[in-house]
């Protein structure tokens, strides 16, 4: 093919002005990926009403705000709901570890023995998984 062309480049001037060559070399393909329409479309929009980009931009913004702030709600949630369960498992924990002390001066030695330990073996198991779970 190249011979023909050296030969003869007229034919590439022929095959340049055939319809079918002309679109496939003028025909582009542009991609654009993000939350903010492209800036060759903003400007379109400018066109057509010169406030429009601004008003696309202020969306934009209060969108990321109210995401912003759900997320933030969501942690401080997650955070108190932690909290709360820490306490109401000190707190259940100290009358478990009570009452078995209790109950071992009452006379009950295996029932305030085996609170006590039972108790302490679930503290010692809730924080060794907890110090599991957080090196994943």
């Amino acid at each position: 093919m190249e011979k023909a062309i050296e030969k003869n480049p007229e034919i590439l001037d022929q095959l340049f002005e055939s319809p079918l060559i002309q679109q496939t070399v003028i025909h582009k393909i542009e991609s654009y990926k993000g939350p903010l329409p492209h800036p060759d479309i903003l400007k379109k929009y400018d066109e057509i009403d010169p406030s429009f980009s601004k008003i696309i931009f202020q969306h934009f913004e209060k969108e990321q705000n109210h995401r912003h702030s759900i997320d933030n709600k969501s942690i401080d949630g997650a955070i108190k709901s932690d909290k709360r369960a820490q306490w109401m498992a000190f707190i259940l924990s100290f009358l478990i570890i009570t009452t078995g002390v209790v109950a071992t001066f009452c006379g009950y030695e295996i029932f305030g023995a085996s609170a006590v330990g039972f108790n302490i073996a679930g503290l010692i198991a809730a924080y060794l998984k907890g110090r599991t779970n957080n090196k994943d």
